[in-house]
């Protein structure tokens, strides 16, 4: 779809403009990847008139360029859009934090990329002396489109959560959890590092777990990320659920495990959590980090393929070798009763 002057008018219906830019093939040109870029500004900016949150579109205050601004709840908040192949790394983000810095007191960045961010570049803001940004990825934006939450109530709900424990990253999926613990649940709550894993962890439950109703998968963006995520979804809850904390080891699985403990152990000292340290990823104990079906643009719910997912996972756990010692503990972690098929 071209972008022309007049845009309002061409995005008024921002949901089918959006479904038109998702479409784009992903071996697409960068030529056309680029006008999709413009294309996702213009859609939010009358994503966010219609909440009425006034915003203005790209503008250029002395020689810098920003997507974007808007108000909300009394403050401006600047607004960067990105839609590319890869995951933002922590340098986008701190170009960002830059303009976001040197503007008015209190002024806060909202960061949308639909690719996600990589872990690093959320575990540098929650180091960072001050959380001046909110980080909202493909799969929240695709929650928004969607109709789940409006744009208003998504960006209230991250920033509630940065302001209370500090995580510039809280998915919007974890809104099912609260509905869970409404209707009587007991739940284990499972935080993960990514999106990725998130699917890999959801798509083993469903197949597999015998506590699936009362399993509720999180994503946290990365390792630094934990504690701040768990304080947050857990202020939400009169009884805390179980928390079990899955992360990649790195080839210092000892280390990950003291580091996020001593995390969840300062915020949190009342939770004892289960954990799961998997040696070096999650995605090499379950024989998936080396597949050419899943490049990184296959790592993103938006365009993940369930059937082909849960094939290859199947594959690589039946695969004619013992499971790893990694794997066997992640199944009795999950509750995940696998049948013997071989």
């Amino acid at each position: 779809m071209p972008i022309t002057p007049d845009w309002r008018a061409q995005f008024t219906d921002w949901r089918a403009a959006f479904a038109d830019a998702a479409a784009l093939d992903e071996d697409a040109d960068s030529k056309a990847k680029a006008a999709r870029g413009r294309q996702l500004e213009k859609i939010f900016n009358s994503m966010l008139e219609e909440a009425g949150l006034n915003p203005r579109v790209s503008y250029r205050p002395k020689g810098e360029e920003v997507d974007g601004s808007f108000f909300i709840s009394g403050r401006t908040m600047l607004l960067e859009v990105k839609w590319r192949s890869d995951p933002q790394p922590a340098s986008t983000l701190y170009q960002f934090m830059g303009k976001v810095n040197g503007k008015l007191v209190g002024t806060i960045g909202l960061f949308v990329s639909m690719s996600g961010f990589t872990s690093d570049a959320v575990d540098a803001l929650v180091a960072g002396k001050e959380l001046t940004m909110i980080l909202m990825d493909g799969t929240d934006v695709q929650a928004v489109v969607d109709g789940d939450f409006g744009i208003e109530d998504a960006i209230h709900r991250k920033l509630r959560a940065a302001a209370e424990s500090g995580t510039p990253f809280f998915p919007l999926t974890e809104s099912g959890i609260a509905q869970r613990v409404a209707a009587g649940n007991k739940q284990d709550l499972i935080l993960v590092e990514g999106r990725f894993d998130e699917r890999i962890i959801t798509t083993l439950i469903e197949a597999w777990g015998t506590r699936a109703d009362r399993q509720s998968v999180v994503p946290v963006g990365g390792p630094s990320n934990f504690a701040p995520s768990a304080e947050a979804l857990l202020s939400q809850f009169d009884e805390a659920p179980h928390l079990i904390v899955i992360a990649d080891g790195d080839g210092r699985p000892a280390a990950t495990k003291k580091r996020i403990s001593n995390d969840l152990a300062r915020r949190l000292p009342d939770i004892r959590p289960k954990f799961l340290i998997v040696d070096p990823t999650l995605e090499s104990a379950l024989g998936l980090s080396e597949l050419e079906e899943f490049p990184m643009s296959q790592r993103r719910p938006r365009t993940l393929d369930d059937h082909l997912l849960l094939e290859r996972v199947t594959a690589s756990i039946f695969r004619p070798i013992e499971q790893p010692k990694d794997v066997r503990q992640l199944f009795r972690v999950l509750g995940i009763n696998v049948p013997d098929f071989r």
